[in-house]
């Protein structure tokens, strides 16, 4: 019995993951000022190729689906933060530039309206990757199977 779960699924997931951290670390500043989103987007992303590599006997798809369903919902908070931040890409990316004074002026509003987005998402990625390897771990104790 499959629920759709594809490994696309997952890669989709993690070349979102991997557009966030590009992006963080092309901006201006923002790769020494948010190194801890980009390592805890690394961490999720982790979280998910261990998702991805469950397997188990029949009988344990069902539990296997529910696990990847829940990691799954993960790529909404990076993807919200993704389309809130694209309009500052020709800005602040690296060898990018819109024009000297649009450029100070997305930076500026990149300091003061981001940090709370950013904070946002750092605790939302969090709680996932904490859900995700919770329900891993139980997973692969409950039903000893070994860890990859």
């Amino acid at each position: 019995m499959s629920f759709g779960f594809a490994v696309s699924d997952f890669v989709a997931v993690g070349q979102l993951i991997s557009d966030v951290i590009s992006s963080l670390k092309d901006s201006t500043g923002a790769a020494h000022q948010y190194r801890h989103l980009v390592l805890e987007l690394e961490g999720l992303h982790k979280a998910l190729i261990e998702v991805d590599r469950l397997d188990g006997p029949e009988e344990l798809l069902p539990t296997i689906n529910a696990i990847k369903a829940t990691a799954l919902n993960c790529r909404f908070p990076p993807r919200e933060f993704r389309e809130k931040t694209k309009k500052y890409d020709a800005s602040l990316g690296v060898g990018n530039s819109a024009g000297r004074f649009k450029d100070a002026h997305m930076m500026v509003r990149w300091g003061v309206g981001k940090k709370e987005a950013v904070d946002e998402l750092r605790m939302k990625v969090n709680a996932h990757v904490g859900c995700i390897s919770m329900f891993v771990g139980l997973f692969q104790m409950r039903h000893s199977i070994p860890p990859y």
